[in-house]
């Protein structure tokens, strides 16, 4: 007999069935009772027994699932010998199967080495196996229909799944066939004969069910069926809350006439049992009908929440949780449901272990992301590959390989630095770990073949993986074993180990279970690729792939650790186990309810014809909304005492999003519900420690009283003064600062030795200047010729080619021979210095020729300049700083000695110094070969910027009696050092196209006011070389106006400037001010390239040190008017 038991959520379903169950066993009648409930409601339905009937009465109800209930039946009558296969195992059949119909296959040939594609496969053999559509019966339909493309879909469908079924008989048992073997076999079974059959809390069932469950009801003496609905008939058109369980109500009743089987009177159970309260009894009834009964008065058993992102809104829902526990809630007793759960993983469970909050997520773990997948995935491509450095860092950083973070590192510097990757990995390597330009030294040698040795036992392994990997025939089998033996050279087992017992002594339990876990899994994994694929012949890119994907439809299920949890979970799969408190997440327009999916093989139409050719595959999309508002419908009807419902107003990508019908139909039942605050403005709604700080942050520079009590409580508790401090020091926008001057005085160093670079760098920003020569934080640099090394390489050139022919006349070179000589002196250079040009990339190769080219033009510029002037190099590469044993002929420093007797003196190398002998003086004047072009801004060095020339020429002056002489500064030139791009009209002469090349490389800086220096260093003083000309008048010679030059005098202020400078800097540095205070004009944005601006904390509106932009004149009369004020107060 079939006795159907009807009623909305709440009406006292399953209660029903328990007194019915507690009678008949009660009587003790020797009836046997089967209670069939979903797989998630065994244990709970178990527990609910016991406490009911009591442990002895208990046992003589068997609580099964379907899956149990096969079980049982095959345990009987066999049917459970045989290798039981997984998804893995499917994907792995299906891809062979492929294979073998490939020839047949018209629509889906192209598909036969797309993995991806199995997935696909994978959904329709799946619904196929549910819904009982065999290959049979796919032909058999598509021979009813018209040539059409979904005829062939269907036709070639059949031919693979064919294919598949008969690969997988006799090898395989696939539990997908589980119901249908069972409904075939249970006639033969005692199990079910004179039973009474409880059947309860399914929203439906598949094909195969109905299958068993029409066995059912001729073989049990009775079977009673609870379903969610308060009536047999249809209404709305199939569009009701409940149509689904109509639909399956008519099934079984259709199923019971055919077997002859007697129904009994419907029992119909209208009231709300569940419901503790009228807004809850009144939402449950009225949920998403059109002419629901309201609750005008306010209620709070229902709250509304508008939040402003999926971050906020999690923070409330942990929050209202945490406030509840308090309030005297149990966990168990509170369930979330969203419908876009994956949304949610990582942002919810965060803030509940934030707040403190025992959980239960009940959602699928992607296994992708762990190491131990991460470690076999990264080595199958980088030997299947092309040995990426992406994929070998990627294996290198699992934790799961034999070396330490520090061998990791350098492997990752080397590799970054050199731009390693490829065949590269597997060739021995050559080149400087210092970089380009250093000097080989045995500290370096050895370091090298650190290097090379570390790389050799990464590589080892992985070169016996490839040679597997690459096998002419490579087999299933292979590779499976392959990655086994691979995977125990490198003594992964171990390290996995070693860490799953690190995770266990930090407390981190679950991290170490699911680590532990996924060794077994992977390994289960492998053996069903070397069972399924055994002999056969697939490409190891393919089998890579399909690796990947075996990996990435593997559903590992989480166990709860604890009775005493919040139930967490995607609303489709939760199956609610009486909640007093639900709260619904993501209630927004086409997330919850959901929009129907339009994925899969098959389209919505194509479905809609097969359905009406009889074959009894899954409904359309129409009915996927109807599905999707009963999964809504059973949350808001699933709490006895609160309901909390929430929705968000934007996403990440800045997005308006609208509330679902879910919230309009609260607020059409329950117009007076509750509204809850996302954020309460008076902090009544903080709940812990970690969220009233994070809470302080957000609010603490608003005058708020909640502010204030806020940072008054943690301003009391010890162990939060240093982050209170943090807070006050980037609030209050204070700038960096050592707390103990004298602890800035030992980092800094009790004498400051600086170089012009370093000068540069501080007055550019302190803080920049404290990272990279205080803490010495450096970042990486590939080791490429950038304008660093083109630098270096140019200086080279000059050095060595200058003094030549300045012995042999700058008149006669000539531009060819000067082009030569660059690119062999060049030559020299990369064979002495970066270790020839063999075994670079082309990039280098690219790079090495422009720059030499670029070498060759400047080289020709400085021959032409120096063709002209009565200036004569003297020195090239000239040291600045105090003798030793390396640099005996050092110009001493401009050495400063402050107050408490520390010295500050800057050193460094001059690229040229140009002499003119005249009347028993030496007019020097310094030369500088930059990169690009360097502008010389007189206001800018009276700022700190760009003061190296100056710096060196101060030396000089002061300190270079003893190598030139009597010394008079001449001035400060800027050579840029680039490749000159010049227009011309067609037909201009080689004079004329020389003289427009050299006005394009004209040097700049600031020369001595004196006409004969001036005509000394340019022949002609046309300011074609240099930044100055001359002009005649009746007086004689005069300097033009717009010329960058200042008087002996000027270049003593400016002098006076650079010492306080330097004298300021010093005191700044000792005194602990490291302020982020970043230089900034027109020109120059410190912020702009710098390495530390992610570490510094500066804001975009936060103040900056504004860099002078006036022009050379201003700034000397400015530096006169200064001095002339000093003198008049001394």
């Amino acid at each position: 007999m079939l006795q159907l038991i009807l009623g909305r959520s709440g009406s006292g379903k399953t209660r029903q069935i328990y007194d019915e169950l507690t009678s008949s066993v009660g009587r003790g009648n020797g009836k046997a009772h089967i209670l069939l409930v979903p797989e998630q409601f065994s244990f709970e339905s178990e527990r609910a027994l016991l406490e009911r009937l009591g442990a002895s009465e208990a046992g003589k109800v068997q609580v099964l699932s379907f899956t149990r209930l096969a079980e049982t039946v095959f345990r009987e009558l066999g049917g459970l010998a045989g290798r039981r296969m997984d998804d893995c195992v499917r994907a792995l059949l299906l891809s062979q199967a492929l294979e073998q119909v490939g020839d047949n296959l018209i629509l889906y040939r192209r598909h036969i080495q797309d993995p991806a594609y199995i997935r696909s496969l994978l959904s329709v053999l799946t619904e196929c196996k549910q819904c009982a559509v065999t290959p049979r019966m796919l032909e058999e339909t598509a021979q009813t229909l018209p040539e059409s493309t979904l005829r062939g879909k269907t036709q070639e469908l059949s031919l693979i799944l064919g294919a598949y079924e008969a690969m997988a008989a006799g090898a395989y048992v696939d539990p997908l066939d589980d119901l249908t073997l069972l409904a075939q076999r249970l006639p033969e079974s005692a199990l079910l004969r004179g039973t009474a059959v409880y059947v309860d809390a399914f929203k439906g069932f598949t094909a195969q069910e109905l299958q068993v469950l029409a066995v059912t009801m001729r073989q049990a003496e009775r079977l009673t069926v609870t379903l969610c609905t308060d009536t047999l008939q249809e209404t709305g058109n199939g569009c009701s809350r409940f149509s689904p369980a109509v639909r399956t109500a008519s099934r079984l009743l259709r199923l019971a006439q055919d077997g002859g089987v007697p129904v009994a009177k419907v029992i119909y159970l209208t009231e709300n049992h569940r419901a503790e309260n009228e807004a809850l009894r009144l939402l449950e009834a009225g949920a998403f009908v059109p002419c629901p009964e309201t609750l005008e008065e306010k209620t709070d058993a229902v709250t509304l929440t508008s939040c402003a992102d999926i971050y906020t809104e999690c923070a409330w829902t942990a929050r209202t949780i945490r406030r509840l526990l308090r309030e005297g809630s149990r966990c168990r007793d509170i369930a979330v449901a969203a419908r876009n759960f994956a949304d949610y993983q990582g942002v919810l469970d965060v803030v509940l272990e934030q707040e403190g909050v025992a959980y239960y997520m009940d959602a699928r773990r992607d296994i992708l992301t762990d190491p131990l997948v991460t470690l076999i995935l990264s080595a199958l491509d980088i030997t299947t590959g092309g040995w990426d450095t992406e994929d070998v860092l990627r294996l290198l950083k699992t934790g799961l390989v034999p070396f330490s973070s520090q061998t990791i590192a350098a492997l990752e510097n080397y590799v970054f630095q050199w731009r390693i990757n490829g065949s590269r990995w597997k060739q021995e390597w050559l080149w400087n770990p210092e970089g380009l330009s250093v000097r080989e030294t045995e500290e370096n040698r050895r370091l090298l073949e650190g290097l090379n040795r570390q790389r050799r036992r990464l590589t080892g392994p992985l070169e016996r993986l490839q040679m597997v990997m690459k096998a002419d025939r490579l087999k299933g089998r292979d590779f499976a074993m392959g990655i086994y033996r691979y995977l125990i050279e490198i003594q992964a087992d171990a390290m996995l180990r070693f860490r799953v017992r690190q995770l266990e002594e930090t407390g981190e339990r679950a991290m170490a279970r699911n680590l532990s876990r996924i060794w077994d899994v992977l390994m289960g994994m492998l053996d069903k690729f070397a069972s399924a694929l055994g002999d056969s012949q697939v490409p190891p890119a393919k089998l890579t792939e399909l690796l990947r994907l075996a990996c990435g439809i593997l559903d590992l299920g989480e166990t709860p650790q604890s009775l005493d949890a919040v139930q967490v979970g995607s609303a489709d799969r939760m199956r609610f186990s009486s909640p007093k408190i639900v709260f619904i997440l993501g209630a927004n327009e086409g997330v919850f309810p959901a929009n129907p999916s339009q994925q899969g093989i098959l389209t919505e139409k194509e479905r809609e014809q097969l359905i009406a050719c009889g074959l009894p595959i899954t409904d359309t999309g129409d009915f996927q909304a109807v599905e999707e508002r009963f999964f809504a419908y059973m949350a808001l009807s699933a709490p006895s005492e609160q309901l909390f419902v929430s929705y968000i107003r934007g996403n990440a990508t800045g997005e308006t999003l609208a509330p679902s019908a879910l919230v309009g139909t609260v607020e059409q039942i329950l117009p007076g519900c509750r509204r809850g605050e996302e954020e309460a403005a008076d902090g009544r709604d903080i709940e812990s420690a970690a969220d009233a700080f994070s809470r302080m942050a957000a609010l603490w520079r608003d005058p708020t009283p909640v502010s204030a009590s806020l940072q008054r409580f943690f301003r009391e508790q010890p162990a939060y003064h240093g982050r209170i401090a943090a807070m006050e020091r980037a609030a209050a926008g204070r700038p960096a600062h050592f707390e103990d001057p004298d602890q800035a005085a030992r980092f800094f160093g009790k004498d400051l030795r600086l170089s012009p670079s370093r000068v540069e760098k501080y007055h550019l920003c302190r803080f920049a200047y404290f990272c990279q020569y205080g803490l010495r934080a450096k970042s990486r640099k590939p080791a490429d010729l950038d304008a660093a090394e083109f630098g270096t390489l140019a200086h080279y050139v000059m050095e060595k080619l200058l003094p030549v022919y300045a012995q042999q006349g700058f008149d006669t070179v000539r531009k060819q021979q000067a082009l030569t000589d660059t690119a062999d002196a060049v030559q020299e250079y990369v064979d002495t210095y970066m270790g020839g040009a063999e075994n670079k990339s082309s990039r280098f190769s690219y790079l090495l020729t422009r720059l030499t080219a670029t070498c060759g033009s400047l080289l020709w510029q400085v021959v032409l300049e120096m063709r002209q002037s009565r200036f004569v190099p003297v020195d090239y590469e000239l040291p600045i700083g105090l003798p030793d044993e390396e640099h005996p002929d050092a110009v001493e420093p401009l050495l400063l000695t402050l107050p408490d007797g520390t010295q500050v003196y800057v050193q460094g190398q001059v690229d040229r110094v140009d002499i003119l002998e005249k009347d028993g003086v030496s007019y020097v004047r310094v030369v500088d070969y930059k990169t690009g072009y360097k502008e010389f801004r007189l206001a800018e060095v009276m700022d700190g910027i760009n003061v190296q020339m100056l710096i060196y020429l101060m030396s000089i002056w002061i300190n270079g009696g003893r190598r030139y002489g009597q010394v008079t500064p001449a001035g400060v030139l800027y050579l840029p050092a680039k490749l000159p791009v010049v227009k011309i009209d067609r037909g201009t002469d080689e004079t004329a196209a020389e003289r427009a090349q050299v006005k394009v490389m004209r040097m700049n800086g600031l020369l001595l006011d004196n006409p004969e220096i001036i005509r000394a260093m340019e022949l002609d003083a046309a300011g074609l070389f240099i930044p100055a000309r001359l002009t005649s008048s009746e007086s004689g010679e005069a300097v033009a106006a717009g010329s960058s030059v200042a008087s002996l005098r000027q270049f003593a202020l400016i002098k006076g400037r650079i010492e306080k400078l330097l004298t300021e800097m010093a005191e700044t540095l000792r005194s602990g001010d490291i302020a982020a205070l970043p230089a900034q004009n027109n020109r120059i944005d410190a912020c702009a390239w710098c390495d530390y601006k992610a570490v510094c904390g500066h804001e975009a509106d936060d103040p900056v040190r504004r860099i002078r932009e006036d022009d050379t004149a201003a700034v000397l009369k400015d530096l006169q008017a200064a001095e002339e004020t000093a003198a008049a107060n001394r």
